[in-house]
């Protein structure tokens, strides 16, 4: 008996052992090694900075403009971006942007920092002039309205 509790708590912790190298081995391939292969296979324009940007509120009534100060980080391909509004209806809100940029195309959703808001939204937005301009789309749900609007973008690179 004595022979078998020793050999089912051997068992138990090299599973346990196990289980925890592969946690560490995993979480290493996530943070490390992945991010480092993915930008050195980086073949894509590097857009990465501080960016102005304008968006069009075309079905609002009346129409309305927002601008903003766009802070692109990119890793790979994943994007992600701070956004604050500097002027037009949601002046002084920041919002958190993911995404992806693959074959010239930025993708973006974005949620307000302040969790209470119910405003969400998305982008996507084609990268022009070797660089230098993103020109899209975007659509947005918005509250007050309870209705998802449509809006036009552009950014150009902050100087």
């Amino acid at each position: 008996m004595d022979k078998f509790l020793a050999d089912m708590a051997n068992g138990i912790v090299g599973g346990l052992i196990a289980t925890f190298l592969t946690l560490v081995i995993h979480r290493i391939w996530l943070t490390i090694i992945r991010p480092w292969y993915e930008e050195r296979v980086y073949h894509d324009a590097r857009f990465e900075g501080t960016w102005d940007a304008t968006e069009v509120f075309s079905d609002t009534t009346p129409q309305q403009t927002g601008k903003f100060t766009i802070e692109l980080r990119r890793q790979g391909h994943t994007v992600s971006a701070t956004s604050t509004c500097i002027d037009g209806p949601d002046k002084g809100t920041v919002y958190k942007m993911e995404g992806t940029f693959n074959n010239l195309i930025l993708t973006l959703t974005w949620t307000p920092m302040d969790k209470r808001s119910l405003e969400r939204g998305t982008l996507a937005m084609k990268l022009t002039e070797n660089g230098r301009r993103f020109v899209g789309h975007g659509a947005f749900y918005s509250p007050a309205t309870e209705r998802v609007h449509t809006s036009s973008f552009e950014a150009t690179p902050h100087v």
